[in-house]
């Protein structure tokens, strides 16, 4: 029989051993609900993390879609950048027009207004490192790493202590870097945090190339707008060095530089004249002329090319002499040929670029454009100005046969029609006005040509019959001449010369303001002429007392205005009688 103890013993053993297995399985079953527990975290904070950076970027994707400013666009973006990556400061860098230095284009953080007064030239600094080799850069500790420049850092008095530097690509070009500095928790940046801010950067690229299109689709609008502006100078009846010196503001404007100019060619001295100089030190420059060959305006002008020139001082075909001479400092040039079919009448000038944008090949297209249109205004005016001339030579021939049928008013309508331009110019009459006088002063007498020889030669003093036919002349002057289209504008000159201001005149009795200007004016040089001129039955008067009579009925016979204007002209010498 066995003992009762020894019984319980073994029972004892195995509930033991039961009890130990099961705190065994108890304690793995914590374990892995620790474990899972822990992972059940993890994947929540993972979670968490991803679903904050998913609203950072679905807030920087809204803010590339919005209607602002791409400055402002890119300060917000980096505001974004910095409260997403929990970092102190952070900056976009881009390359200027030399793509040889970085400009702080947006800075962020404590000293963001300091670090804008540098930049950063291209390869130097880890920025510049990152720019030159188009790799990111994760720096934990700057100063140990070869790449850091601290002289900003020391010269601002902001000192990083990690650094995540990533290239800004456009179209595979790099085009700047994005910099962040110090994480706010101190902890370094990471390879997660180097892929999330190159997928930012992609957003901050969209940004400025459509800032870059549609700066080039105002600028592309602005050279319409310019060269329709230059086509309606060049069609208008202003004077031609109007038309040039407008042209070439017009040149100033778009082509962005500090001075533009416009050279002609003098064919017997073979030399380049300035026309046209705006700028510091114009007048000045007016003054010089350049030998064709001579300069770099000398070579456009001998060669017919168009030339870019980015920097004067490291080209020999630059002519120290004009900036010596004007005190004028010339940088960069750009300078295109003036041409009327394969003939070169002169070149246009635009010197000194502003701002930053990169002179292209479209900049130098546009002003060639602009100066094909000058040259053809330049060509229409010269062609003017020989048919001008050929038609006054063909008129003063017309009237000097006119006033040869009366041996005594031999070159009398040339006189008046001088005197007459004279005293408009003293009334600072535009030009086209003047024009228009000249040629009534000359014409004003041309109905004489009808009348009969024997009463403008006639010895005596005229009946009053005789006068009455001689009174006809205005009326058939303007009739005569109402036949030609270009001299319609002349006819109140012809026919109202010999109304009087106090209405007492012919043919139509007109007076004071109702008398046509162009009129009076005549009116006054008619009569001044008249009386200083020998007469068969008088001797002429002299100048002096002509001039009395003629103060003497201002403002009764003679429009005091017109008549002030021409005392004042004879006074200055503009004015003369041989008598």
């Amino acid at each position: 029989m066995v003992k009762p103890k020894t019984i319980f013993s073994e029972e004892i053993k195995t509930i033991r051993k039961i009890a130990i297995s099961l705190e065994e399985d108890l304690s793995n079953v914590q374990k892995r609900t620790r474990e899972r527990e822990s992972r059940v975290k993890l994947l929540y904070d993972s979670l968490e993390k991803v679903s904050l950076k998913a609203e950072a970027l679905q807030e920087i994707s809204d803010l590339v879609g919005l209607d602002l400013d791409a400055d402002e666009v890119l300060s917000l973006i980096m505001d974004s950048i910095l409260k997403l990556m929990k970092t102190d400061a952070g900056s976009i860098l881009l390359l200027d027009k030399s793509g040889e230095r970085l400009i702080f284009k947006i800075a962020k953080g404590e000293k963001a207004d300091e670090v804008k007064k540098f930049d950063v030239k291209v390869g130097e600094g880890i920025a510049g490192w990152v720019v030159q080799n188009n790799q990111a850069v994760i720096a934990p500790h700057p100063k140990k790493d070869k790449r850091f420049k601290s002289d900003i850092a020391e010269k601002i008095g902001y000192l990083p202590y990690n650094i995540l530097a990533v290239p800004l690509v456009s179209r595979k070009a790099v085009i700047g870097v994005v910099e962040l500095i110090n994480t706010l928790e101190k902890k370094c940046f990471t390879k997660e945090d180097e892929d999330l801010l190159i997928s930012i950067n992609n957003q901050i690229a969209i940004v400025i190339e459509n800032a870059n299109l549609f700066s080039a689709l105002v600028r592309k609008m602005s050279e319409k707008t310019v060269l329709s502006e230059v086509s309606k100078t060049v069609n208008s009846t202003i004077s031609l060095d109007n038309v040039l010196d407008l042209s070439m503001r017009l040149v100033k404007q778009v082509m962005r530089v500090e001075a533009s100019s416009l050279l002609l060619l003098d064919k017997e001295k073979n030399e380049l004249v300035f026309q046209v100089a705006l700028g510091k030190k114009g007048e000045a420059i007016k003054e010089i002329q350049v030998p064709v060959g001579k300069g770099i305006a000398g070579w456009v002008a001998e060669t017919g090319e168009a030339l870019y020139i980015k920097d004067v001082t490291k080209d020999e075909r630059f002519f120290k002499m004009v900036d010596k001479t004007s005190g004028f400092i010339t940088k960069s040039i750009i300078c295109v040929p003036l041409k009327i079919k394969d003939r070169l009448i002169g070149v246009a000038q635009a010197i000194n670029s502003i701002g930053e944008k990169e002179v292209s090949g479209d900049d130098i297209e546009l002003f060639s454009t602009i100066a094909s249109q000058m040259a053809i205004a330049i060509e229409n005016a010269s062609l003017y100005k020989d048919l001008e001339e050929l038609f006054f030579s063909t008129i003063s021939t017309l009237v000097a046969t006119i006033d040869a049928k009366d041996p005594y008013t031999h070159g009398h309508s040339q006189r008046v029609m001088e005197y007459s331009v004279a005293c408009a110019e003293e009334l600072d009459l535009p030009n086209e006005e003047i024009k228009e006088i000249k040629l009534s002063g000359l014409l004003h007498d041309i109905g004489k040509i009808g009348i009969d020889e024997k009463i403008l030669r006639k010895q005596e003093r005229l009946t009053e019959d005789e006068f009455s036919v001689i009174k006809t002349h205005p009326d058939m002057g303007a009739d005569i001449v109402s036949h030609i289209k270009q001299l319609i504008t002349v006819l109140p000159g012809i026919r109202h010369h010999h109304e009087r201001y106090d209405g007492k005149g012919y043919p139509a009795g007109l007076a004071g303001q109702k008398i046509p200007l162009s009129a009076r004016i005549i009116a006054v040089c008619d009569t001044f002429d008249a009386m200083t001129s020998d007469r068969p039955y008088r001797k002429g008067l002299e100048a002096k007392i002509a001039l009395a009579e003629i103060e003497k009925f201002s403002g009764s016979q003679f429009d005091k205005t017109c008549a002030d204007a021409f005392l004042l002209n004879h006074k200055k010498g503009k004015i003369c009688s041989g008598n």
